[in-house]
């Protein structure tokens, strides 16, 4: 079905390249999915990469003492965070995500299924009314989730497996 959902989307791109599409778009989520799901380094491998022991990281985990700015900054290229992100992190929230990674809020769906997409998200990705946005979804569980790419990413991904895969059957053609 998704398959066939693809095949319509890109128009006369054969079922084959689609496939190869998919393929490509699995590794991408799949990639993109790991990323949240990393578990952030031991505590003795953290203090080891920040130049401290690991009793001092004990300490500013607890609240007992803070780092100076020069560990934090070395904290926070260790996490993937921006050092703003890492002073500014409430231990009772959720915790900030990589850098180039964005949580936007939360949003309801409506009654038809319509979402409101967040201004800043929009404004980040320069969306505007009548932008066309292909749905992506994964239903594996532990990483079941929705995601929205530009269409034209998306068509340029076919137009990428496409070319990988003339690129494929030329050289079957000369072997």
């Amino acid at each position: 079905l998704c398959v066939k959902m693809l095949t319509l989307a890109a128009g006369s791109v054969s079922r084959k390249n689609v496939s190869l599409l998919l393929l490509i778009l699995s590794v991408f989520w799949i990639s993109f999915s790991l990323e949240f799901q990393m578990l952030l380094p031991c505590q003795e491998k953290a203090a080891e990469a920040v130049g401290v022991t690991r009793q001092a990281l004990a300490k500013w985990e607890t609240g007992e003492t803070t780092p100076d700015i020069l560990h934090s900054d070395a904290l926070a290229a260790l996490y993937g965070v921006s050092l703003d992100d890492l002073l500014h992190f409430a231990q009772d929230s959720v915790p900030p995500p990589p850098r180039g990674k964005h949580v936007f809020g939360v949003v309801q769906l409506g009654e038809r299924g319509q979402v409101v997409i967040p201004k800043r998200a929009r404004e980040l990705f320069h969306l505007g009314r009548g932008d066309t946005l292909v749905v992506l979804g994964d239903t594996t569980p532990g990483t079941a989730g929705i995601a929205l790419i530009p269409a034209q990413f998306f068509t340029s991904l076919l137009e990428l497996a496409t070319q990988v895969q003339e690129d494929a059957d030329r050289k079957e053609g000369d072997a």
